[in-house]
């Protein structure tokens, strides 16, 4: 690699003088439902913000990969049981304790179904990559799915296109959602995650120490002590291997 082009210095890059945003979101409207998906998005920014049922409701968890045993771990929790290879809350007009630390996938039903029927419904419900492409059947059967459980909203990270899924029943709520995102505070967020993630590669790789110079041709900056290369050099470097 020739160093032909002057590179930023190591404050700039832990500055993010070269870091650059833009708020993506996918949304669209099927039958009775609306939807969205992003990767700027969480469960979290969702359930913060919206009105929750007005009767009692349950959370069907219908997919967790961050415990061994996956969504039935919520089954052991209080307030909650097992219901096929899924948990299923008790009724309660509060929202019980989720975890989202890994990809997931959750229902808020606000109408009762036996659980045949539920565990029938949820045979089809496999999240599809495109959820408006009905020439799919993996997509058709999803909705299908959505039709027969009738659920307040569906919510996933990391399921079918690793983003953050949303699919509410209620328009107002869909509509209460869209007016609360801020992409001022979502670029912010994003802003501190790569701020942080910098600050920990300069404490892994840093100082420039020496005594050698960076091999780079035409760079003069002294080399990290566990490479050859200084340190915007050698994140250029392993950005390319």
């Amino acid at each position: 690699m020739r160093s032909d082009v002057s590179i930023q210095t190591v404050n700039e890059y832990l500055q993010l003088t070269d870091w650059k945003f833009e708020f993506s979101i996918d949304e669209g409207r099927l039958g009775k439902f609306c939807w969205l998906r992003s990767g700027h998005l969480f469960a979290g920014d969702f359930l913060r913000v919206i009105n929750l049922p007005k009767n009692p409701f349950q959370v069907l968890v219908t997919y967790f990969d961050g415990q061994g045993g996956g969504a039935l771990t919520y089954g052991d929790r209080p307030g909650w049981r097992k219901l096929g290879l899924f948990a299923i809350s008790e009724s309660s007009s509060a929202l019980p304790a989720l975890s989202f630390g890994a990809d997931n996938e959750q229902l808020i039903l606000d109408e009762p179904m036996p659980d045949p029927e539920l565990l029938s419904a949820l045979a089809l419900l496999d999240e599809p990559y495109e959820l408006d492409d009905l020439a799919d059947t993996r997509a058709k059967d999803f909705w299908a799915a959505l039709e027969i459980i009738k659920p307040y909203c569906y919510f996933s990270n990391g399921i079918g296109r690793d983003e953050f899924t949303l699919i509410v029943r209620d328009e107002d709520i869909y509509r209460q959602f869209r007016r609360s995102l801020s992409g001022t505070e979502i670029e912010t967020t994003f802003k501190n995650v790569e701020a942080n993630y910098r600050a920990r590669v300069w404490d892994n790789l840093g100082p420039e120490c020496g005594p050698e110079a960076c091999i780079e041709d035409g760079c003069d900056r002294l080399r990290i002590k566990l490479a050859v290369r200084c340190f915007i050099h050698q994140i250029q470097w392993g950005d390319s291997h």
